[in-house]
């Protein structure tokens, strides 16, 4: 593959690139190099734990009127972005906490589980996205590739762990290389019909 791009619905979006190449491949081929993509991409997404407090919605009946904050749990995918342990994930998973762990995959198949504090070094809200440190040096960070290069077309793979659901993956397409949200947003997004979950 060419690299990553970045669409956070709780995914690490990940571009194929076709090559040109001598013999026509087969499925079971293309079987055979996503079995490899998902492994090599395996380490590299974490799952991201968030515990904070946040107001009580006043026009809940069946809250009592003492109360005004209650503890909000969430949770989010995270990609690794350098091996001593910067991390990127959603802002809306980490804003407003007072705790964030991150859950790292387990090393091999018997390997131990590992859920480590993380501290939030900033966020960015327009784009939705925040950088995330723990305390490693041996990370397996995932290459960023350069969106100028992609086309419209391209295979796509997304990987990530949507509702703290381990592991999970989909796949699509590059729908569109430039889409802007609204007309004078300054933003373009890389589009894709590969599910990812909100």
């Amino acid at each position: 593959f060419t690299g990553m791009i970045w669409k956070f619905g709780l995914a690490a979006v990940l571009v194929v690139s076709a090559r040109a190449q001598t013999a026509v491949p087969t499925l079971h081929d293309l079987s055979t190099s996503l079995e490899a993509l998902s492994e090599h991409v395996r380490p590299s997404v974490v799952q991201v734990f968030s515990i904070g407090y946040a107001p009580v919605d006043e026009t809940d009946s069946t809250n009592s009127s003492a109360s005004v904050v209650s503890k909000q749990r969430s949770t989010g995918s995270g990609v690794v972005l350098t091996a001593d342990g910067y991390i990127i994930t959603n802002a809306h998973v980490v804003q407003g906490s007072k705790r964030v762990q991150v859950k790292l995959p387990p090393a091999g198949v018997h390997g131990v589980v590992e859920k480590i504090d993380a501290k939030i070094i900033g966020l960015d809200h327009d784009t939705d996205l925040a950088l995330l440190k723990v305390a490693r040096a041996d990370m397996q960070p995932l290459p960023f590739g350069n969106s100028d290069d992609l086309k419209q077309g391209q295979l796509v793979l997304a990987f990530g762990n949507p509702f703290g659901l381990e592991g999970s993956a989909s796949i699509g397409i590059v729908s569109s290389t430039s889409r802007q949200i609204r007309a004078d947003d300054s933003i373009a997004y890389i589009q894709t019909d590969a599910p990812i979950n909100p």
